[in-house]
């Protein structure tokens, strides 16, 4: 159980680069499309993460450059295959599967046999993607077909669907008649997304339950669960989380952030997607009709607000609901607290009255505040007023973790 918690915690640290690196990334591309007119430019973000994640990975547990390389260069084969075969990308969680993956191969193989391996690898998941793409995109449609009646369901399973398959289903419903279609000016116009551009002065209901929530997905939601986890979060995890919420409020890519959420804890992850549907019912019920043309950014909300009162009462409640929500989940499940830890030290510190209880560990023992907190059945421990002596192997464990 420790090696599966250490390894689990090697993902968790090694992920927070990449993180930082595809959102400046999207950053600077959302910047230029801003000043060019230029259109979707969130693959760039993907591509990079993808690379880069299994870059990092390989060079934790190899130590050797030239692998490192070799893997980065094997994911972005991987990447361009796929493109060049079905138009598509690899998804943000595929990227943590390839470096898992050529990790393994890193690890005790030499440098052209695990080349030569990782090249194989990458070229038969993109030809093997390709090959089922046609019926990868027949499910995606009826899924689409599904949530096309069904708003509220559309924005919690969207968000999880680009995480783990890619964007095909939020094409399809924003740009296709599984949400809506109209008659605008003599033409038969279909999608959500090109209804709304055709006539932003006069939006359609459909607006208020396909779009206008996803405003709350990343503006509004990632602010209050952000709020709820600074304080928790070490400095590298920290600052993936800052610049991925950055992207998402300034330039409406949500992805990054729920990524690193999704990978800080599945638990926060799906208490979020809970968050994500209450908002899409609150801006139905509320009939906020404020699209997007492009992507649900700070600046396209300024551009298309309306009942501005309406939508910062709504706004701020969902801010707090979403700070208190992620508060409950972190303090109900102990979570970035001893959650974190492998099973075996968990129980000492439980044992030992919470990591609160836990003030100081030196040389000479583990200071507690409170010494009547210690479950004293279940530690072998000597108790000296406020210094508690464990047994060897125990207060090994726990200077590993806690010091």
């Amino acid at each position: 159980m420790d090696a599966l918690y250490n390894c689990i915690k090697k993902i968790k640290i090694l992920s927070s680069h990449p993180i930082i690196l595809a959102s400046f990334a999207l950053i600077f591309v959302y910047t230029i499309s801003m000043l060019n007119g230029e259109k979707d430019l969130s693959a760039v973000g993907t591509v990079v993460f993808n690379v880069s994640v299994c870059s990092f990975f390989v060079f934790s547990i190899s130590h050797n450059s030239k692998k490192t390389v070799a893997s980065g260069i094997a994911m972005l084969i991987a990447e361009m295959l796929l493109y060049a075969l079905c138009g598509a990308h690899f998804a943000l969680i595929f990227g943590l599967f390839f470096a898992v993956i050529f990790g393994l191969i890193c690890k005790k193989i030499s440098y052209l046999n695990a080349v030569l391996l990782m090249l194989f690898v990458a070229s038969f998941f993109a030809f093997l993607t390709s090959l089922f793409y046609k019926n990868l995109f027949e499910i995606q449609t009826q899924i689409a077909s599904f949530l096309g009646a069904k708003p509220v369901l559309f924005g919690a399973f969207n968000n999880a669907l680009k995480l783990f398959v890619g964007d095909t289903v939020e094409g399809l419903i924003y740009h296709k008649s599984f949400s809506s279609t109209a008659v605008i000016n003599d033409r038969v116009i279909s999608g959500v997304v090109d209804i709304f551009k055709a006539s932003p002065n006069s939006p359609k209901p459909a607006v208020s339950g396909y779009l206008t929530g996803k405003y709350f997905a990343c503006v509004f939601i990632p602010l209050g669960v952000f709020g709820a986890l600074y304080k928790r979060l070490d400095g590298k995890a920290l600052f993936a989380f800052i610049s991925s919420v950055f992207l998402s409020v300034l330039f409406g890519d949500e992805r990054l952030f729920y990524l690193a959420l999704l990978i800080t804890s599945p638990l926060l992850y799906i208490g979020s997607l809970g968050l994500i549907a209450v908002g899409y019912i609150v801006s139905a019920l509320l009939d906020l009709r404020i699209g997007f043309v492009t992507n649900s950014s700070v600046f396209e909300l300024i551009k298309y607000i309306n009942k501005p009162i309406v939508l910062f009462l709504t706004a701020t409640v969902m801010v707090l609901l979403s700070f208190f929500v992620t508060k409950l989940i972190m303090e109900r499940f102990s979570l970035l607290v001893i959650d974190n830890f492998p099973k075996s030290v968990r129980t000492l510190i439980e044992a030992l009255g919470g990591k609160r209880n836990i003030l100081k560990v030196n040389e000479q023992g583990i200071i507690v505040a409170n010494p009547n907190l210690i479950d004293i059945l279940r530690l072998d421990c000597d108790i000296r007023e406020n210094n508690v002596l464990l047994i060897p192997e125990d207060m090994e464990l726990i200077r590993k973790y806690c010091e």
